[in-house]
């Protein structure tokens, strides 16, 4: 799974809880979605990622943008 809390499957994106980020999953599937099994329990659901939805979601803007190279740098 990537840090970012998503996995590909069938060159597909989906996002699972984050409580697994960093750990190896099994996902079964069907044709009604894609699934988080742990011990042989389903525990979660992956939600498929819509890229064209993602596109227009409103973001806050980060703080971290504000700040510019030149402030960033330190005299050394």
């Amino acid at each position: 799974m990537k840090a970012d809390g998503t996995i590909t499957l069938n060159k597909q994106l989906y996002e699972v809880p984050p409580q697994f980020i960093g750990q190896s999953i099994e996902l079964r599937y069907d044709e009604r979605g894609v699934y988080v099994y742990e011990d042989g329990k389903r525990v979660a659901e992956a939600i498929r990622v819509r890229l064209e939805d993602n596109a227009y979601v409103k973001r806050h803007r980060s703080p971290f943008a504000a700040v510019s190279a030149k402030e960033g740098e330190q005299d050394v």
